[in-house]
């Protein structure tokens, strides 16, 4: 096992270049890494991972887009490729792996000949797999059992188009989504909004529609049991969803709308540039929802710095990067600036190393998909070219085609917050002041 030294670099305002030392800098250990396994996962097209989760007994679930008829199958409900007009592959996939990383317990393809993506992944306590995604035009939602089996596929099909990108479950097997649409007949569940916010962003085959983010709640069996819009004038789109041990559905999204719906806003005025004409669908800010759980309603709903995942602590409180927003939404706090957090499945809050360390390229751009396990283990995953990532203990012998999905869980790299070194007293930073912030990796000997 490869073992490291992670380390804080905050780099405060200033006149200042990475080959330069004229900022002020302040540097915190946070521990030692160690790499228990980076794997390569995909055929000999392109094959990326969208979406990661860790079961309570460990079991690592996968989730992406493949278009490679070689994509490894084990198990698998679906074998093949469904092939399109043309005999191309572009199916969604679900990978279950061991928790060592060893071995794949089930590996299948999923889709149809129209084109279909998983976005998101998420696990229940029993090992059932849930994913999310896109078949041809519409969203779906999929559940497997703990060995790969599908129990039911349900759709989300609103002409001309549904995206669903990411996916939550509670203890009760009711599974959450969020994405967008652009449909003005989008199949509304005893809705807070029944209606697209909107009716001219984009023009498709002579007509116009909105694009409006979506909640929706399936019950155990699949059965759709709440629906919503959520939007304004503008383009929204629902990026990330989490749910509370009380079913309150939190969604974190971005917005061009002037007029996104609000309660009880912890910031009412749009930021994302200057005033646009209704219908324009320009500009771009960040907003962060919370639906109550037993009636159509929102218990606040503001505008918010844009960020792109959103988890849950034991407390209710949401964490998004830095900032941990408080259950009633009316204030935020930032523990730890620049600090990228998490939250284990307990709700603890971690301060997590970025993962740039698995890349043989210092400069490389790839921001990998985390997952962080109750014992304060992170998983990465994503996508990368030939060579760009270091394997350890890989279940394939190498990078198959072009572009190969990836998996690492690194022990280690992961900080309770309250056990973090506090900065020095004597020095006097706002949050504005902070202009970045680099984990720098060195090898421990």
């Amino acid at each position: 096992m490869s073992k490291y030294r992670c380390t804080l670099l905050f780099v405060l305002a200033g006149s200042f270049s990475w080959g330069e030392t004229k900022a002020q800098t302040i540097l915190a250990d946070v521990g030692s890494e160690v790499i228990v396994f980076s794997i390569y996962l995909g055929g000999q097209e392109y094959d990326a991972v969208r979406g990661i989760a860790v079961d309570p007994m460990g079991f690592i679930y996968v989730a992406g887009k493949t278009y490679s008829r070689e994509f490894p199958v084990v198990h698998a409900h679906q074998s093949a490729c469904a092939l399109g007009p043309r005999g191309s592959c572009a199916d969604a996939f679900l990978t279950k792996l061991a928790p060592d990383g060893q071995s794949i317990v089930y590996s299948t393809y999923l889709g149809e000949p129209l084109g279909d993506e998983a976005l998101d992944v998420a696990a229940d306590q029993a090992g059932n797999a849930y994913i999310t995604g896109t078949m041809g035009s519409a969203g779906f939602v999929a559940k497997f059992d703990p060995a790969g089996q599908l129990l039911y596929l349900r759709k989300i099909e609103a002409y001309p188009l549904v995206v669903s990108r990411a996916i939550a479950v509670d203890h009760q097997g009711k599974v959450y989504v969020t994405g967008q649409t652009l449909s003005a007949r989008f199949p509304t569940r005893n809705p807070l909004q029944a209606a697209p916010g909107g009716t001219s962003c984009h023009a498709i085959g002579g007509g116009s529609f909105p694009l409006d983010a979506f909640v929706a709640r399936f019950d155990a069996l699949g059965t759709m049991e709440f629906s919503t819009y959520l939007g304004g004038d503008g383009n929204d789109i629902g990026l990330d969803i989490a749910v509370d041990r009380e079913g309150n559905v939190y969604v974190v999204g971005q917005t061009s709308s002037g007029n996104f719906p609000l309660a009880g806003p912890l910031r009412a005025d749009f930021q994302g540039g200057p005033a646009q004409p209704v219908g324009t669908c320009n500009g771009d800010d960040g907003f962060v929802a919370k639906l109550n759980a037993g009636r159509p309603m929102l218990e606040y709903s503001t505008y918010f710095f844009k960020h792109g995942s959103i988890e849950l602590d034991h407390a209710g409180r949401a964490i998004l990067g830095d900032k941990i927003l408080n259950p009633e939404g009316t204030a935020y706090s930032i523990p730890k600036p620049g600090a990228l957090l998490a939250a284990d499945p307990s709700g603890r809050i971690y301060s997590v190393c970025s993962g740039g360390f698995l890349f043989t390229n210092a400069e490389s751009q790839i921001e990998p998909l985390r997952w962080l396990d109750k014992g304060g283990d992170l998983f990465l995953s994503g996508a990368a070219r030939v060579g760009e990532v270091s394997l350890l203990n890989p279940i394939q012998p190498g990078h198959a085609g072009v572009i190969d999905g990836f998996i690492a869980k690194v022990a280690g790299c992961a900080v309770p917050i309250d056990d973090m070194p506090q900065l020095e007293p004597s020095v006097q930073w706002r949050r504005e002041q902070l202009n970045h912030l680099r984990y720098v990796m060195s090898e421990d000997r």
